[in-house]
């Protein structure tokens, strides 16, 4: 994983595989990220499975209880087919 600050927003870039062995380094990431908006970039994560999944989603609730706002994009693949499979099933 790959870091970038400016202009007082963090961008967390994932790539590769993003699942139980990797998943980790999102949230230990997630707890050090101050800026007011975050960035979590998964134009590069080849695949997703349902622990990356959990942490996206843990991340994403640590930085919306800090009030930082987040946006999560460049998803493609696989990944895209995790999130709507999982939205589908709701």
């Amino acid at each position: 994983m790959r870091t970038a600050i400016a202009n007082d927003r963090c961008t967390l870039y994932l790539a590769g595989e993003f699942d139980c062995a990797s998943s980790g380094r999102l949230l230990r990431a997630a707890t050090a990220v101050r800026e007011s908006a975050v960035v979590i970039d998964m134009g590069l994560v080849s695949f997703m499975d349902c622990s990356g999944y959990r942490s996206l989603m843990a991340a994403e609730r640590m930085f919306g209880q800090r009030g930082q706002t987040v946006v999560i994009q460049g998803l493609t693949g696989q990944p895209t087919r995790l999130l709507d499979l999982i939205t589908q099933l709701g």
